[in-house]
């Protein structure tokens, strides 16, 4: 464990280095161009930032102002706009730490905050995601409207053994308050089967409550429930492996 210790450290410290290194002899237009090129081709994560600096509390990292954030959606993507965003160098997990990188977007352009951070170890990776307060109207496919409205709160940590299943654990935790299903018209990608289209109507659900757990590699909802309130047209609920 210590010797696994130690290269974490030693790999943030060579990392925390670079940063340093690459603001002192690079300009900051491409030091920009350098940074969001590497996050964009690892990632698929493309941020557009009106201005950038670089920030010493905490973990050493850039901060970046009124920026435009683009994150792969299957195959669209999902265009944020955030008042603020840190890219750090992190750790990941507890036993043994990750080396990584944190991402934290504040004060979206609708509502909310955005906290993600990964961590790559030899044969594990660990995965933090939180959201607080995020509002669900922009969160859709680009030139399109959001299927759901509403509040949402996430809080997960997932650690992956990729050598051994049965290694990985970790959990993730769904809150969403007044939601509601927007009316969609939902259409066959062929259009020879145009006539199989069908309208899925506007539904208030009210708040949604999900848990999943993962122990020993296997996957367990702990928790899902929805539309509770008198004032919900839809409920149901499931648990079990």
């Amino acid at each position: 464990f210590r010797r696994v210790l130690f290269r974490s450290v030693k790999i943030l410290g060579f990392s925390t280095l670079f940063l340093i290194m690459v603001f002192i002899f690079f300009p900051v237009n491409n030091l920009k161009g350098y940074i969001f090129e590497r996050v964009y081709s690892q990632s698929g994560i493309l941020l557009v930032p009106e201005s950038i600096y670089f920030t010493l509390f905490g973990l050493p990292g850039v901060g970046m102002k009124n920026v435009g954030v683009t994150l792969p959606l299957g195959d669209q993507e999902l265009d944020l706009w955030s008042r603020k965003v840190t890219l750090r160098s992190a750790f990941s997990g507890f036993f043994p730490p990750l080396p990584g990188v944190s991402l934290n977007i504040t004060d979206l352009k609708k509502g909310g905050d955005i906290y993600t951070k990964i961590g790559k170890g030899l044969n594990s990776v660990a995965f933090n995601l939180e959201m607080n307060q995020v509002n669900l109207e922009q969160i859709g496919p680009r030139n399109g409207a959001s299927p759901l409205k509403g509040l949402v709160d996430i809080d997960s940590d997932i650690h992956l053994n990729e050598t051994d299943v049965s290694k990985s654990s970790g959990y993730f935790n769904v809150k969403i308050k007044n939601m509601m299903v927007t009316q969609q018209n939902v259409s066959p990608p062929d259009p020879a089967m145009a006539a199989f289209s069908f309208i899925i109507p506007a539904m208030n659900i009210g708040q949604l409550n999900g848990a999943l757990t993962m122990k020993n590699g296997l996957l367990e909802i702990s928790q899902f429930k929805f539309g509770e309130e008198p004032s919900s047209d839809f409920k149901g609920s499931l648990n079990g492996d």
